[in-house]
């Protein structure tokens, strides 16, 4: 692709095969994209349902050792299982409805 902020935004709402990506990299991605949105309806919200979920605060680690810390803490180590749940968290609606950008401001 072109843009690799669109690849890795198709990856994290698995729009393209799981081939394509590695699965740790674009969880940290996805975290790490949650840490720059402003979720301006509901700020930091995201931090709490993460914290609630996995047991670990996000504004603590980069995306990379949240995906770490959790598998540390819940997973036995097993990074790779830790990232597939995390996305699967999001791509089913678990942790909850969450936009990954927001429109232009002249259209709001």
């Amino acid at each position: 692709m072109d843009s690799q902020a669109a690849a890795v935004k198709l990856a994290i709402c698995d729009d393209i095969g799981e081939a394509s990506y590695d699965t740790q990299r674009t969880a940290a991605a996805f975290l790490d994209l949650l840490k720059g949105l402003q979720q301006a309806s509901v700020p930091d919200q995201y931090e709490e349902v993460l914290q609630a979920r996995y047991g670990v605060a996000l504004e603590d680690y980069t995306g990379e050792g949240f995906v770490v810390q959790v598998a540390a803490q819940k997973f036995q180590d097993n990074s790779e299982r830790t990232a597939k749940r995390i996305l699967n968290d999001f791509r089913t609606g678990l942790l909850g409805q969450w936009v990954l950008e927001w429109p232009p401001a002249a259209l709001y």
